[in-house]
């Protein structure tokens, strides 16, 4: 029996590593084999990172460019999902993924790259996530939950233009959960759990 290659998409600071956390122990805890995949630290970024530092260039794609770097980082997805997820999904395992391929598509639109469909063509060679949950939070609340965590926080509008975005990179079929500054990480945690039932049952 095949299992699920589930993954979250959203703006820095929507809660996408929790959400990934606690649905993780959910599944588990109702009896079903479940592994979670975190995917912020990606090889191509650290690596392109380090040798644009060594030229005294500034950012991860500052000697490849948008492009090229966007290429790469496909490839190293494509990469990630036939080796470190589809052999776990093909096992019976629900695969779940704190980031998915549309969060690095949406960067690439963001960053003014070109060549969104060419890298989208090779991120999803192996076939989409089975399911994709867009956890939409507004920038303005994302901001605070950053500086919350004592970590730098993206401009404002970085993250509009972020969320922007996955506006045009998400695919229609995906569940959207909607967030707004009231709802506790548990409250998102069972929409998220309900908007799953609905869809796997």
């Amino acid at each position: 029996m095949l299992g699920k290659h589930i993954a979250f998409a959203g703006i820095d600071g929507s809660g996408k590593t929790t959400q990934a956390e606690l649905l993780v122990g959910w599944l588990q805890r109702n009896g079903k084999f479940a592994i979670l995949r975190e995917g912020k630290c990606d090889f191509v970024s650290q690596v392109s990172g380090m040798i644009s530092q060594r030229h005294g260039l500034e950012g991860n794609s500052a000697l490849l460019g948008e492009d090229v770097y966007l290429t790469c980082l496909a490839y190293d997805t494509l990469r990630e999902t036939m080796f470190d997820v589809r052999p776990y999904a093909n096992a019976g395992a629900t695969v779940v993924c704190a980031r998915s391929p549309y969060c690095r598509l949406a960067g690439g639109v963001r960053r003014g790259a070109k060549t969104i469909e060419r890298a989208e063509e090779i991120m999803l060679f192996d076939g989409p996530p089975d399911i994709t949950i867009w956890l939409d939070l507004s920038p303005e609340v994302a901001r605070e939950r950053i500086r919350s965590r004592s970590l730098e926080a993206p401009s404002l509008q970085q993250l509009e233009d972020y969320r922007r975005a996955f506006m045009c990179v998400l695919p229609e079929d995906r569940l959207h959960i909607s967030i707004d500054q009231a709802q506790s990480p548990i409250d998102v945690h069972r929409m998220v759990v309900s908007a799953l039932g609905a869809v796997m049952s």
